[in-house]
């Protein structure tokens, strides 16, 4: 006893007194007095708690225990060799049958047990049709009535097993399993208020044979986990039908996990779950039918139809199902169709809804069904899927509604905050914010797309094809997010100009996400967006172009050109660009990006740092020309090992202007820095040049370009120098020489010849000693240099 799990050994305190009470009390071998005999020890009140007790060992034996009465043993048999039956009863508040080890009802033969008017049975694991061709049936019926196992249940184990809990009965245990081994067959029926199935572990209706639950008028089922069709070609049907009746899964539940499985829930029957799947393994399919008022699936976090299999969801004569995010075809080579049929029928999806995510999805609403969307409809999200939503009489809502036109089918209304698709979209002083589009051009076709740019949805241009936005004449638009050339073969372009025309994503904008995208900003437009990414994904092509006095990108945290693939970004002709950290040529092997910063009035400010060439064996050129001023806190030329970044500072009022702590060139890359034809680069705190001293660092000054150190350093190039960290080395401020034709150390160079060195006491760059390289290459040389950065980023391109 003592070895005995707690729960256990505390029912067998309880019992030991009634066993003493009742040990006199009404214990019947063959209560009907049919012959039914067979029973092993003959005379049950002598069963101990080590004896294997068989009702029906060969032929047909009865027991009825009643009135009180107890009886243990260590194993129950009922039924226990092919051709026998037997029938266990136990019937009356305090009648108990408590076995220690397992109880088989139905072992080879046939069996039955009853549990009535408070009757108690207990064991470790119960087995109801244990072997092949047998046959076992239990009934749990009434108020009080219980069945305890302290660990697994299985009902239909290698032969066929039916349990009826009704009338308030109850019975728990770990694990459960109905239709267990391939060939058998279990049924389970849990019908009546107050009738429980408690599986404080998994559940599952058709593990590798055929399994059937049914929860009727008030039932409830509980377990963690739920599985209907678990194994390759199993089956498993669950019916969840009429009030109060309910299946809660504390976890998922998994309909047609790797076989076949069908859920049902009927009549104001309820489903309850964490995360849900139908078809959820390759080669399986599932199907669940939510009909009628009242009628419910709730599942608290994601839905998959078709997460690998093949998944199917009926919601019809006012069911309801909800989650947060919903997937039809998740999974590539899976299939998922939803239908939201009649008045009252929703599907209620508290973030996004992928319709065809990797795999094929279609979502058809008909006859008054509603499909609801707090974010995001995409329609054949990723590339290689396929979507389709086919209305027909009925409505979806979302917040941003991303498909090709061509993937709207049927008749039907779809009322949105935010498009991304392959059109024409026009914001100016005659067409608003709220628009409505007539789909009728394909036959049978009659989509109502009404559009309410409120803010609260994602806007954009191409999702699949070609597709443009354009916003002036002062119109102000505003966005969650920003996509402009969303998929792989998209074409997409936004143009933002004229004073007071306004685009405001409250979230990131994309500029080619995985296609090509461009965005121009011109005549005194402006564009406002938390992050901006320039080519975000592999395969992506994105270009900005900010031009003209008072146009504007503001960045409000974090600028990266050319994320995962080739970005650029052009301003020029006084247009300005902020943020607070930007990145040029960022994340995966093989990305460029470009920066172009062209004449006066040109400004590209970042308060935090600036990064030219961050990711490994990614490139990162930033040119200022003309005029242009770049401004920065701090910042890397070169950042990680592998990374290459190149800056050009080239023409009389052309900056780069770093008022932090530090700017590293050639931090654990390769960093180059050109100041030419009169460019200037100012740095208040510490300039380090080649931080590793591996050769992968250098700062070239010619033609009148000019470096600005903080400090008064003038009486010589080596005090000036002293103001670098690490000037020793490798680490190397370098001027043209025309006698080598070549890039040489500056202490090799002759002042006033080549150089000059001067301390400035008003103006901005009071409180510095300014470099000036005097040195020029030939006109040819210069012209080269100043293309420097293209020509890095093409050389490596090619390799």
């Amino acid at each position: 006893m003592a070895r005995f799990p707690a729960m256990k050994y505390a029912l067998c305190v309880a019992l030991l007194p009634l066993l003493m009470e009742h040990a006199h009390a009404a214990v019947v071998v063959d209560p009907d007095n049919i012959g039914a005999t067979d029973v092993d020890p003959a005379d049950p009140t002598t069963w101990t708690d080590t004896t294997t007790a068989r009702v029906g060992k060969t032929g047909e034996g009865a027991v009825q225990v009643d009135n009180g009465s107890s009886i243990q043993s260590f194993r129950g048999e009922i039924g226990s060799v092919s051709g026998s039956t037997g029938t266990m009863t136990v019937s009356g508040t305090n009648s108990t049958w408590l076995n220690e080890g397992w109880l088989y009802v139905g072992y080879s033969g046939d069996g039955t047990l009853n549990i009535t008017k408070g009757g108690g049975v207990s064991d470790d694991i119960g087995f109801i049709g244990y072997e092949s061709g047998s046959t076992g049936k239990v009934a749990v019926d009434g108020i009080g009535s219980m069945w305890t196992n302290n660990f697994i249940l299985r009902i239909g184990c290698s032969g066929d097993g039916m349990l009826n809990i009704t009338n308030g009965g109850a019975v728990s245990n770990e694990n459960a399993y109905i239709g267990q081994e391939i060939g058998s067959t279990g049924e389970v029926t849990v019908d009546g208020n107050n009738s429980t199935w408690a599986n404080s572990a998994i559940l599952q209706i058709g593990s590798e044979g055929s399994g059937t639950l049914n929860v009727t008028n008030g039932g409830g089922v509980s377990n963690t986990a739920g599985f209907i069709g678990y194994a390759p070609n199993s089956m498993g049907e669950v019916t969840i039908d009429g009030l109060g009746s309910t299946w809660t899964n504390s976890e998922y539940i998994g309909v047609g996990w790797k076989g076949e499985g069908a859920l049902n829930i009927t009549n104001r029957g309820g489903v309850t779950n964490e995360y849900g799947y139908i078809g959820c393994q390759s080669g399986s399919t599932g199907e669940v039918t939510v009909s009628g008022t009242g009628s419910t699936w709730t599942n608290s976090a994601n839905l998959y139809l078709g997460d690998k299999g093949s998944g199917v969801l009926n919601i019809t004569n006012g069911g309801a199902v909800s989650n947060i995010n919903g997937f039809i075809g998740n999974e590539t080579g899976s299939t998922g169709v939803v239908t939201v049929d009649d008045a009252g029928s929703t599907w209620t999806n508290s973030i996004d809804l992928s319709i065809g995510y990797d795999g094929d999805g279609t979502l058809n609403i008909a006859n008054g069904g509603a499909v609801s969307v707090s974010e995001d409809t995409w329609v054949a999200r990723n590339s290689g899927s396929s979507g389709t939503i086919h209305l027909d009489g009925g409505t979806l809502t979302t917040s941003s509604l991303f498909c090709a036109l061509d993937d709207l089918a049927g008749a039907g209304t779809i009322h949105t905050h935010g498009l991304v698709t392959d059109t024409e979209l026009v914001f100016d002083a005659t067409h608003g914010l709220n628009q409505t589009f007539v789909l009728n051009g394909n036959p049978g076709r009659n989509v109502i797309l009404q559009l309410d740019a409120d803010g609260s949805g994602s806007m954009g241009a191409g999702y699949k094809d070609i597709g443009t936005m354009s916003v002036s004449e002062g119109r102000a638009i505003s966005s969650k997010h920003g996509y402009i050339g969303y998929a792989s073969e998209s074409a997409g372009e936004v143009i933002v100009t004229g004073t007071d025309s306004t685009w405001t994503t409250s979230e990131t904008l994309y500029v080619a996400y995985f296609g090509g995208g461009m965005l121009n900003i011109t005549d005194g437009g402006g564009v406002n967006s938390e992050n901006g990414s320039i080519s975000a994904m592999v395969g992506s092509l994105g270009e900005v172009n900010v031009s003209g006095d008072g146009s504007m990108w503001t960045v409000r945290k974090y600028l990266t050109v050319g994320c995962r693939d080739h970005g650029t970004l052009n301003i020029t002709n006084g247009g300005a660009v902020s943020d607070i950290s930007g990145t040029i040529g960022a994340i995966l092997s093989g990305t460029a990006g470009v920066v172009n910063v062209d004449g006066e009035g040109s400004t590209w400010t970042n308060s935090g740092s600036l990064i030219v060439g961050l990711g490994a064996s990614c490139d990162g050129a930033l040119h200022i020309t003309n005029g242009g001023v770049v401004s920065c806190s701090d910042g890397y030329i070169g950042e990680v090992s592998g990374s290459t970044g190149e800056v050009i500072v080239d023409g009389a009022g052309s900056m780069l202007r770093i008022t932090g702590d530090s700017f590293s060139v050639g931090r654990f890359g390769n960093g180059l820095l050109t100041i030419i034809n009169g460019g200037l680069v100012s740095v208040a705190g510490t300039l380090i040049i080649d931080y590793e001293e591996d050769g992968e660092g250098f700062v070239n000054i010619a033609g009148g370009g000019m470096l600005a150190l903080f400090g008064q350093e003038d009486d010589s190039l080596t005090d000036f120098l002293g103001l670098l960290e690490n000037e020793t080395g490798t680490n190397a401020i370098r001027f043209w020489d025309d006698i080598t034709s070549s890039w040489a150390h500056i202490s090799g160079a002759t002042y006033g010849e080549d150089y000059t060195l001067d301390y400035r006491t008003d103006g901005d760059l009071a409180g510095y000693t300014v470099l000036t390289v005097t040195a020029m290459p030939e006109p040819v040389t210069l012209g080269l240099l100043s293309l420097g950065g293209l020509a890095m980023l093409r050389r490596r391109r090619k390799r």
